[in-house]
């Protein structure tokens, strides 16, 4: 496993959209155009099935390597991929450690104080700025379970898609 975070002074400080998968999506997005500038792909960042993995996982190394498979300097198998994806994936807060799994299956475990960071801001700043886009000021169905686990650090034995936009948004 690798530990994401460095120095404060390092940290890449995402754009707030109210999802943290978006939030995830935007640091392997610096990070895959960092790694291949001219593959033009989005990232790929679903909730983990299975919760021993981590919370989410990033799911393009072995897309990427079909893509570029026969390319000048190519890599030689889809982990390497998944191994210059996290090599220029972004110090920040949210995201504890990573692990490669099978091909090139990249596990991403969310960082628990970031998560009671968020929130302890919502507790005292209000839910208008955690709204998915779009969303704002809009009813939603989120319980107070899902916040508190997330603030426990419990997020890895949640179910999938708990700290996804559809868990918060009707």
């Amino acid at each position: 496993m690798r530990a994401v975070a460095s120095p404060a002074s390092a940290m890449v400080h995402t754009k707030d959209h109210g999802s943290v998968r978006a939030e995830v999506a935007d640091l392997f997005r610096s990070a895959l155009n960092t790694a291949y500038p001219n593959a033009g792909i989005e990232p790929v960042v679903a909730a983990c099935n299975n919760a021993k993995n981590g919370d989410y996982q990033c799911n393009n190394a072995m897309a990427l390597f079909g893509k570029l498979k026969g390319t000048e300097n190519a890599p030689k198998a889809p982990r390497d991929v998944a191994n210059a994806i996290l090599a220029a994936l972004p110090a920040n807060d949210l995201i504890s450690e990573t692990s490669l799994a099978g091909p090139g299956f990249i596990n991403i475990r969310l960082n628990k104080d970031a998560l009671a960071r968020r929130v302890g801001s919502m507790l005292t700043d209000g839910l208008a700025k955690f709204a998915p886009e779009g969303h704002a000021g809009k009813k939603v169905g989120a319980t107070a379970v899902v916040w508190l686990r997330a603030a426990a650090g419990l997020c890895s034995s949640a179910s999938p898609g708990l700290l996804d936009d559809s868990a918060i948004a009707q």
